[in-house]
């Protein structure tokens, strides 16, 4: 029985059928690893969703605001990374 694979998996996935795609077929390949040939065209156009680059640019800045505090995310009278971030904290949530 086929299992829905995680977003992380699927990405993997479509990277192993496009290092081998000159070795063999790719709707074969997504048959056989119950992809769909679609999902891997698209994959193909954009391989990085909008998603996954705000979340790399939120990384980004929760890093440097750590840097920042010397490695202390909290303690009594400190502001808190959020705090930190500002106006970027609305869109963590």
């Amino acid at each position: 029985m086929p299992t829905k694979l995680s977003t992380g998996k699927v990405r993997r996935v479509y990277q192993f059928i496009k290092a081998n795609a000159h070795k063999h077929d790719v709707r074969t390949l997504c048959r056989l690893l119950q992809v769909a040939p679609s999902g891997y065209f698209a994959w193909l156009q954009a391989p990085i969703s909008d998603r996954a680059l705000e979340d790399a640019r939120l990384l980004r800045l929760i890093r440097a605001s750590f840097v920042a505090s010397h490695g202390i995310t909290a303690h009594r009278g400190s502001f808190s990374i959020s705090a930190r971030l500002g106006r970027h904290a609305a869109s963590i949530a």
